[in-house]
């Protein structure tokens, strides 16, 4: 009797073609970010070219104290209300800063072929 073995985060869950255009961005964005410090000037200059220079910083900012608090706190529980409302903020924050990005400058887009991205 053969016995199905599932292993964990071995499966796709989907395509960044799946997702809207924010979506993809931030997600493309986030994983630049990891990258070190060429994907992070990657981020930076869309930001930059998004919002200039100025207000292109402080939404970077919030996007690394995002980064920073998921990093950092990713095992705490979110049930505790005052750490699930301070990422609820900061996400709100980084997703409207995101959308705008798009609708200017598409970090997530530049660069890639045609052929579909696969994430985890």
């Amino acid at each position: 009797m053969k016995m199905d073995r599932t292993i964990r985060g071995a499966a796709a869950v989907g395509q960044l073609t799946d997702v809207s255009a924010w979506e993809a961005e931030l997600i493309l964005n986030m994983r630049l970010w990891q990258d070190g410090p060429r994907g992070q000037e990657q981020v930076w200059n869309a930001y930059a070219t998004a919002f200039g220079p100025d207000a292109g910083r402080a939404e970077l900012r919030t996007f690394e104290r995002l980064l920073c608090l998921i990093d950092t706190d990713m095992l705490r529980p979110l049930v505790r209300p005052a750490f699930a409302e301070l990422i609820a903020i900061q996400a709100a924050q980084v997703g409207t800063a995101v959308t705008e990005l798009t609708r200017s400058h598409s970090t997530a887009r530049d660069g890639l072929s045609d052929a579909p991205v696969t994430f985890h």
